[in-house]
């Protein structure tokens, strides 16, 4: 069930800042005096004493005094700047004593340290941390799927906003960026991206997917649980009406998985919410609201999915009738066949079932007194569930393919598409290409072709009006002409 991982490197001599207030700094020279095969550096973000300056100088320890305006880094590479335009670093390990921390994850970088109360537990631990480190690039990202839109247009923000590690940024148009040295494996990411674009490296969904199917098979109406491999012994679930399922994180596996296994025949999905970030919790907890509001509405009832802690028993609900699945490589495509059968096997469900924000199916709503049909949302859809029509001009939409990323929202000059998250229990429906929003078709007033809608025109005209450039009416008579006459007309 994995796969082998890249890995990275981290590399540490044992060179440590400590930054802080004096008064704070103080406190901790004669505790880190004892610490053995560390060389120390001090910042002092205030005035530091002449007898600070000295104590420091008789043990050897350099001090620069600044303020810090940025502090970036991990493991073997720690770098800050100052409000002098001074940089340091690098450094390999930073011990921060500042109020607050100048490193705001809740994840924090590895080498990075705030201490609490017993700052000596601290100082002891840095020596542990001086040699040659190994972990997993936990972390696969495919940049075709990927549906963030990029600084200008944000599009999907998803990823980035539940990093608990920030080790995730916006780097270009549809193009994140994974730090594979913050990134500490919680999975958050993968569990919320829409599209599969990040997926758990070491994790290998359709082989887990294959042999839970196959368990399944065995024990219809089971209740799967996903435990951390390495949380608190879970020996009391090895009964029946249970399925263990061991993962690096149980972020790594998310809705898709979920709802494919109730498809599959499990009465229900607890995960172990125990170890966890806050933050992860959070994560997941979203990812459950929706599938279980998803449920519902088609009458499986609710609570399928949940918190080992807060419901530590098999889910007594009916199962649903099991469903030969085929367990698919793709995130999106998995998601697809998993609600084809739960719609399939639903007593009477209806048409639509709303679901909250954030959830990964739904519909755009267009105004149409606003949309001018200039088609930026068509170009801007990383998925083609916005399309041009063949007949005039005509917005068309694809339901299935729509990630609720809201790239056609951030790219409309007119603010005229909202999104709908839903889910459209006709499956015919959602894979037919529907008529959003059509325009009467604006004819070159040369040589007849049709060449834009008559709202964008209009639109045009009611823009330039007043400009300086298109007082002249022959100006303004090729705003009217397609492109091929507009040329002809400039060169006469």
């Amino acid at each position: 069930m994995t796969t082998d991982t890249e890995h990275v490197i981290y590399q540490s001599q044992g060179r440590c800042l400590i930054v802080g207030e004096e008064k704070a700094v103080e406190a901790l020279l004669d505790l880190a005096g004892g610490v053995s095969g560390v060389s120390f550096h001090v910042l002092v973000t205030d005035e530091a004493s002449p007898g600070l300056f000295g104590a420091c100088a008789a043990i050897g320890w350099p001090l620069t005094q600044g303020r810090v305006v940025e502090l970036q880094g991990y493991l073997g590479r720690f770098h800050l700047r100052l409000e002098s335009g001074e940089r340091l670093g690098p450094f390999d390990l930073v011990v921060d004593l500042s109020q607050p921390p100048r490193i705001t994850a809740e994840v924090p970088p590895f080498g990075y340290f705030v201490p609490g109360e017993d700052r000596r537990q601290t100082l002891e631990e840095l020596p542990h941390w001086i040699g040659e480190f190994e972990k997993p690039k936990y972390f696969s990202y495919r940049r075709d799927l990927c549906a963030h839109g990029g600084p200008r247009y944000q599009g999907c923000r998803s990823c980035i906003e539940v990093c608990p590690a920030q080790a995730i940024v916006s780097v270009a148009e549809r193009q994140i960026e994974v730090d594979p040295y913050l990134c500490q494996g919680c999975g958050d990411c993968t569990a919320v991206c829409p599209s599969g674009a990040l997926s758990y490296r070491t994790v290998e969904r359709q082989s887990l997917l294959e042999a839970l199917f196959a368990v399944l098979s065995r024990s219809p109406g089971a209740t799967v649980l996903f435990h951390s491999q390495d949380g608190p012994s879970l020996d009391r679930f090895c009964r029946e009406g249970w399925i263990r399922q061991p993962l690096p994180t149980v972020a790594a596996c998310g809705p898709e998985v979920w709802l494919a296994l109730i498809a599959a025949g499990a009465a229900g999905v607890r995960l172990q919410r125990q170890g966890l970030p806050s933050g992860s919790r959070k994560t997941l907890q979203g990812q459950m609201d929706w599938v279980n509001v998803l449920l519902a509405g088609l009458g499986y009832g609710s609570g399928r999915v949940a918190w080992l802690e807060d419901d530590p028993q098999p889910v007594a609900s009916k199962a649903v009738t099991a469903g030969r699945l085929a367990a698919l490589p793709g995130k999106r495509d998995m998601l697809e066949l998993a609600l084809y059968h739960l719609i399939l096997q639903a007593d009477r469900p209806p048409d639509r079932i709303p679901l909250p924000s954030g959830a990964p199916l739904g519909s755009v709503e267009v105004d149409e007194e606003r949309c001018t049909l200039c088609f930026a949302c068509v170009g801007a859809c990383p998925v083609q569930a916005l399309q041009t029509g063949s007949d005039g001009f005509q917005l068309r939409f694809v339901e299935q393919n729509c990630l609720q990323c809201g790239r056609c929202a951030d790219v409309c000059p007119e603010t005229a598409i909202r999104l709908q998250p839903r889910l459209l229990t006709d499956h015919h429906e959602r894979r037919q290409s529907r008529l959003l929003h059509q325009d009467p078709v604006f004819h070159c007033l040369e040589c007849g072709k049709g060449f834009a809608g008559r709202k964008m025109i209009e639109a045009v005209l009611a823009k330039v009006a007043g400009h300086p450039l298109f007082t002249d009416a022959r100006q303004k008579r090729r705003l009217l002409l397609c492109e091929d006459c507009r040329v002809r007309d400039h060169e006469r």
